[in-house]
Order: structure tokens, then C-alpha cells, then sequence
């Protein structure tokens, strides 16, 4: 008899919850950055690593959520 695969859990959708907030916080960030509010602010390696969060945050929002009874052939 083959060993069973082990159950996987499945993902809660929260985490998209807290990749908007924070999205919602950096793109705040951001646009202080670059009104600088007054302030000179040496700010080009602080704004490279907002947009990279930025873009990474953007591409886990538009992952779908794959569960084991999405998969063909696998229910």
C-alpha cells in the first residue's frame, strides 16, 4: 500500500488583507519621500527598496489562490 501525501494546509486569505495595508502605508512613504516634506532627504536607496516592496506586494495581491480541489484530476 502507498504512503498517503500529507495533508497541506490552506492558505488563509488574510495575508492579502496585510499586503493592502501595507501597500497603503509604503505608498504613504513613498510620496513623503518624494515631496520631501521640507526636508532634504538622501532618499534614492529608500525609494529603490519601497518600490521593490511596492512590487512585490502588487504581484502577491494578484496571486489566486490555487486549493487542492482547484488542481485537475487531484480531488
Amino acid at each position: 500500500m502507498a504512503t498517503p501525501w500529507p495533508q497541506d494546509e490552506i492558505w488563509r486569505t488574510d495575508y492579502r488583507e496585510h499586503a493592502t495595508n501595507l501597500s497603503k502605508y509604503l505608498q504613504k512613504a513613498l510620496s513623503a519621500i518624494d515631496s520631501g516634506n521640507g526636508q532634504p532627504i538622501a532618499s534614492h536607496g529608500v525609494r529603490v527598496a519601497l518600490i521593490g516592496a511596492l512590487y512585490l506586494i502588487v504581484k502577491i495581491q494578484s496571486t489566486p489562490d490555487l486549493g487542492h480541489s482547484d488542481l485537475v484530476g487531484l480531488d
